[in-house]
């Protein structure tokens, strides 16, 4: 870098990037600012990761999570084979090539239909919507063909579609852990 940058460095002999507060209401807070007496007055094991740093794709009773993501869902045969009867018509907005299956309702917007289960993992409690549940919804019509151009120009809620699992705390473990295979429904 720069000859200047590097001297001011030298003699102030700080990190440029601001350190991160700790919540102390949440127990569960990031733990690598914290000093080893405040570890040990929250009975934190040197070493112990407090909080997860993935996402689970199946429960301890082997249920498959859904990831959140609108690209891990895909339409079934059933849907497609349906769809391409009527795929002549063209595209339903402005009746070019029918390129793609569009659903009339946003998928942004159905998915808050979802019902979201606290699961364990074996390690970690998770809040997340169930595969099986998610493919439902996204398979539910009704559906209209629409070109490419028209199905990106309609502007869904971008962002809001993604709905993954969150941290909710860490699993007691053993007979202590309350949570069934499949997880409980929690909203």
């Amino acid at each position: 870098m720069w000859p200047e940058y590097n001297k001011w460095k030298k003699d102030t002999n700080t990190s440029l990037r601001p350190k991160r507060k700790v919540n102390e209401s949440n127990p569960y807070a990031r733990t690598d600012n914290l000093t080893d007496r405040q570890k040990k007055l929250k009975g934190i094991k040197p070493g112990e990761r407090v909080r997860p740093m993935y996402v689970p794709k199946i429960d301890k009773g082997g249920v498959k999570l859904w990831d959140g993501f609108r690209a891990s869902l895909g339409f079934t045969g059933e849907v497609k084979e349906e769809m391409e009867r009527t795929r002549a018509a063209g595209c339903k907005y402005c009746g070019g090539e029918a390129e793609s299956i569009d659903h009339v309702e946003p998928i942004s917007k159905l998915q808050t239909e979802l019902t979201r289960y606290l699961v364990c993992d074996g390690k970690f409690h998770f809040t997340a919507c169930l595969k099986t549940e998610a493919m439902d919804l996204y398979n539910e019509g009704p559906f209209v063909w629409s070109c490419k151009s028209c199905n990106s120009s309609k502007g869904g809620q971008k962002g809001l579609d993604a709905n993954p699992p969150q941290f909710a705390e860490r699993c007691p473990g053993g007979d202590k852990c309350q949570v069934p295979a499949g997880g409980k429904a929690v909203y």
